[in-house]
């Protein structure tokens, strides 16, 4: 979520968002935090609100075009052995 958003979210983003109570809510940047201590920026607003955002040079998902083509052919060998499992 942090990094398909362009813009800073804060606490009250990530509840709405997500539907999260405000303790879940807390702990996301937390969570992300440890994960990506230097890639993550914090922000504290005049209004006092603090928002969190990925650094626009991190990649955490990157696919050349290629590459989902790739899958199509596995995934549809495995979906028709479950079709036939499923019919025995």
């Amino acid at each position: 979520m942090l990094q398909t958003y362009h813009q800073r979210l804060s606490l009250y983003d990530i509840q709405e968002k997500f539907g999260a109570s405000r303790r879940t809510a807390e702990r996301t940047p937390n969570a992300v935090a440890r994960s990506f201590a230097t890639q993550i920026e914090r922000f504290d607003t005049p209004d006092k609100i603090r928002r969190w955002k990925l650094k626009s040079s991190i990649k955490l998902v990157s696919f050349t075009p290629e590459e989902p083509a790739k899958l199509e052919k596995p995934f549809k060998t495995v979906l028709e052995f479950d079709k036939s499992v499923a019919e025995v």
